[in-house]
């Protein structure tokens, strides 16, 4: 929600602000627990280097609470020649797309592209995804042709899932109409106007740090095994 690169979500963050109220972050998992956000929609943004076991706390903590989780779509890299920027690689392999979308929901993403080239998002077309993600479900609150959803809701909970983060993300708001189209599709799923705030947990707020399992863990174990190679060398020496 912070990020101003393409797969980022900023944009909808200060979209929100200007056309209503400023959409307020959760920075611990106190605040995805506490009543006061209980009358929220939480927007959970996926990226490839999330946290599982974060992802795992936040569907216990919300549980019974509106949630909306966008699964990631893209790999990419900092763009060197802008600060902030990010450079399209390609579309990540269904099977990490998918070992997340399992710990929300006993689905997995369709196989095959959808043929669909506009989407109806609170009664606007607007035109679909470039590769566009979706599961099969045959009531979608989004439809993306028959039997297919890019937006699904859960049976058993109020938790939903966009499976295409196109719609929503910075790259899709230079595009007016999906502009308008992402606000239409956070205002049918939000509980009240207004109600909506944002997660941070996920990419790192609030984590508390364990030094010695820092040391072992990717990507400063090979700093430690650097070190510890040098130390060994200096005593033989």
């Amino acid at each position: 929600p912070l990020s101003k690169g393409g797969t980022g979500y900023a944009g909808i963050v200060e979209l929100l602000k200007l056309t209503g109220t400023p959409p307020p972050m959760a920075r611990s998992e106190e605040d995805l627990s506490t009543r006061l956000v209980s009358g929220f929609l939480l927007i959970v943004t996926i990226s490839p280097d999330s946290d599982p076991a974060a992802l795992d706390r936040i569907i216990k903590l919300r549980s019974g609470k509106d949630t909306l989780f966008v699964l990631p779509k893209w790999q990419t890299l900092p763009l060197q020649t802008h600060d902030g920027w990010e450079m399209k690689i390609e579309r990540l392999p269904e099977a990490v797309v998918n070992e997340w979308l399992g710990r929300i929901a006993k689905a997995k993403l369709g196989v095959g592209k959808s043929t669909i080239e506009h989407l109806d998002i609170g009664g606007h077309l607007v035109a679909a995804p470039e590769d566009m993600q979706w599961v099969a479900d045959d009531h979608p609150l989004i439809s993306a042709g028959n039997g297919k959803a890019v937006l699904t809701e859960l049976d058993d909970k109020p938790f939903y899932i966009l499976t295409d983060p196109d719609l929503i993300n910075n790259a899709a708001l230079k595009d007016p109409d999906k502009a308008r189209a992402a606000l239409d599709l956070i205002a049918m799923l939000e509980p009240g106007k207004g109600a909506v705030m944002f997660d941070l947990t996920l990419h790192g707020a609030g984590r508390k740090y364990d030094l010695a399992k820092l040391l072992v863990e990717p990507p400063f174990l090979a700093l430690t095994l650097s070190i510890l190679a040098a130390a060994a060398l200096a005593f033989l020496h």
